[in-house]
């Protein structure tokens, strides 16, 4: 069995627990509210889904993934949308990182695909470093300007639905 297929049996195994907490205990309302909005909103650390200057998800993050959106949204009565939207740090091209970030995005939205979420409920978008998280004005090294800036290179996920 490989690490991934453990991982989604658990997953699928936690909801299914939650889920019967929730029935018996009032629990978690984005859960089991039948017919009540839900959102859900997660950012991956470009560092850990990405290699620098990459658009290639890495499996810690496809893991993230499926834990925290895809196996959580499959359970949904309906998902409205889900937006995913890639932004990077402000080294580089603003041209590159626009296409770096949208790419990024591409990615991550393909994966939720290939694990069953519709690919029409998914938009992506690239903002490229319109939307820093983190400014560093001191001077500094490039290296050290690069781990300064990195909370600004991440992919946010937001996911809207009603719960079953």
């Amino acid at each position: 069995m490989t690490r991934r297929t453990l991982i989604k049996i658990v997953a699928l195994s936690f909801l299914v627990v939650i889920n019967a907490f929730a029935q018996t205990d009032g629990g978690s309302p984005s859960i089991t509210t039948t017919g009540k909005p839900v959102t859900l909103r997660i950012t991956l650390g470009s560092d850990d889904a990405f290699d620098m200057n990459r658009s290639i998800l890495k499996e810690p993050a496809k893991d993230r993934l499926y834990l925290d959106v895809i196996a959580p949204v499959l359970k949904w009565g309906q998902i409205t949308s889900i937006t995913v939207t890639g932004h990077t740090d402000k080294l580089g091209s603003q041209d590159f990182n626009r296409r770096l970030s949208d790419r990024r995005a591409v990615a991550v939205k393909n994966y939720m695909i290939k694990q069953g979420v519709k690919g029409d409920v998914i938009t992506t978008i690239g903002k490229g470093d319109s939307q820093p998280v983190k400014d560093c004005k001191q001077v500094m090294d490039r290296k050290s300007l690069a781990k300064c800036l990195a909370p600004n290179r991440r992919v946010v996920v937001e996911a809207k639905g009603t719960a079953k």
